[in-house]
């Protein structure tokens, strides 16, 4: 009988698990990142949660007046011919550690200042050729341009339906580099 409960209560819990996974934006489902706050986000209950604290700091987002060179992994000899990139600094609502994860909602409180903000760096052309410059008469060798990942650390709710915080890992892409590989 112990057996049995123990059963239906893993069957609930994961079920609930996949519910919470639909709550995230259609762009991001296929990611381990979510830039988009959508219309489930529970920024109320997130700031009903830090409503005193007071600000502490004012802090200016620098991220609009950031410019980044369209680059990945490094600068060439002619200054072409590199993964082309994407670079944004984005607020992140939603991380998982990998795509067959649950999805973790990072706490933003905007109205105190608190934001888990990242910068992005994505490859425009995963599996593009680069650095052909370098790699001309070495037939034996074929460039490629990688995504790399790192794991940061955030804040995110415990559950639903508690106040309780607690840190998540997401992996989050970083840098496009240029690799090779023998044909």
């Amino acid at each position: 009988m112990t057996t049995s409960i123990f059963i239906l209560v893993l069957a609930v819990h994961s079920l609930s698990a996949v519910a919470a996974n639909n709550d995230i934006p259609e762009e991001c489902r296929d990611l381990t990142y979510c830039t988009v706050k959508g219309p489930n986000y529970p920024q109320e209950k997130i700031n009903n949660m830090y409503k005193n604290l007071q600000k502490k700091l004012v802090v200016q987002s620098l991220a609009p007046e950031i410019t980044f060179p369209s680059r990945g992994s490094g600068p060439t000899a002619d200054g072409e011919d590199d993964c082309e990139v994407t670079t944004t600094v984005e607020d992140i609502y939603h991380v998982r550690e990998d795509v067959n994860k649950p999805w973790r909602t990072v706490v933003q409180v905007p109205n105190v200042d608190y934001l888990q903000r990242v910068r992005l760096v994505i490859c425009v052309q995963k599996d593009a050729t680069c650095f052909n410059t370098f790699a001309k008469g070495l037939s034996q060798f074929v460039t490629y341009c990688h995504q790399k990942y790192i794991s940061y650390k955030f804040l995110v709710l415990k559950n639903d339906n508690s106040n309780e915080t607690e840190t998540a890992i997401g992996q989050l892409p970083v840098c496009c580099s240029c690799r090779y590989k023998e044909v």
